[in-house]
């Protein structure tokens, strides 16, 4: 694959592993890679999903990932036309997700005949120590597409039939790498030491994938 490609104007345009759209659940905000683009609601369009399992940062238990490939819908204006995108979510984002698709699955017959509005709900929690803070939670609202926004459906359907391959191997090989980084410092040092070094900086909270509410309560108790 060479590095730059003109977009097809008329064509669904999978370049690379996909446009890294992150759902910053601890602003809730849209970001591209690390840019903000909104704290308003996205449309979008699903086109495949598949599950993960790891964490971006050593000192938090594996968990379960939702990365979800989409495009635009057609009057969506923040993130570009026509481009396949992806995001990935996990615990309440993740239930929100999948009840969303359940009931989608009831009421259409296509997965390219709904359109869905992804926000943010801001959340609150208390930390072990007494302090009060707050994170959102991804919410998915299903709803029928209207007519102008049919027309859609035909590029779509031309781009699956090609059967595009949705795999981030950049984000397995990073849950892998993770997991190798967890076990060398769980055998080498101390948890309280594990947890003081990942805020001091050597894992960075500005992590391009980073996009959901962190451990950081489960982090906090197991330093003490």
């Amino acid at each position: 694959m060479t590095f730059f490609k003109a977009i097809e104007k008329d064509e669904i345009n999978f370049l690379g592993e996909g446009l890294n759209i992150r759902n910053d659940c601890q602003t809730g905000t849209w970001k591209m890679n690390t840019s903000p683009l909104t704290k308003k609601p996205i449309e979008i369009v699903i086109l495949e999903t598949d599950t993960l399992e790891g964490n971006f940062y050593a000192d938090a238990e594996p968990t379960l990932w939702k990365q979800i490939w989409f495009v635009a819908a057609p009057n969506e204006k923040e993130i570009p036309q026509n481009v396949v995108c992806y995001t990935v979510v996990k615990t309440e984002s993740l239930s929100n997700f999948e009840q969303a698709m359940i009931l989608a699955q009831v009421n259409y017959k296509s997965k390219f005949d709904f359109i869905v509005e992804c926000s943010f709900e801001s959340r609150s929690y208390s930390s072990p120590d007494g302090k009060n803070g707050q994170y959102y939670a991804v919410t998915f609202n299903v709803r029928e597409r209207n007519d102008s926004e049919k027309a859609q459906i035909k590029i779509l359907e031309k781009f699956m039939s090609k059967t595009p391959k949705f795999s981030n191997q950049e984000l397995k090989q990073r849950f892998k790498s993770v997991a190798k980084e967890k076990a060398f410092l769980e055998e080498s040092m101390p948890t309280k030491y594990i947890t003081a070094h990942v805020r001091d900086g050597y894992y960075s909270a500005a992590d391009p994938y980073f996009g959901e509410e962190d451990d950081e309560l489960k982090v906090a108790a197991k330093g003490k």
